[in-house]
């Protein structure tokens, strides 16, 4: 385990790890969200890593699942758009 706090770790450092939890946790696909999700967790205290792993995984779940019915709607609206008789 790696501790850091203020006093050990430099600026640089920081601002590097804020710019890599940013990434992991807020740009994303529907196909990289589970991967990434846990990449982040990996950074998480052993104490937390039980909630955060519950509440990113059913994030993730949630992410595949309307990834699904979009390219569900976006099928039917194509198939629509071509059957559409002017």
């Amino acid at each position: 385990n790696i501790e850091v706090g203020y006093s050990t770790a430099s600026n640089d450092y920081l601002i590097n790890m804020s710019r890599l939890i940013i990434h992991l946790s807020g740009d994303y696909t529907s196909s990289t969200a589970r991967t990434q999700f846990e990449e982040l967790l990996k950074l998480f205290a052993p104490e937390t890593m039980g909630e955060a792993q519950k509440r990113f995984m059913d994030e993730a779940k949630e992410i595949e699942r309307f990834s699904v019915w979009l390219e569900l709607i976006i099928c039917f609206e194509v198939v629509a758009l071509f059957n559409r008789q002017d």
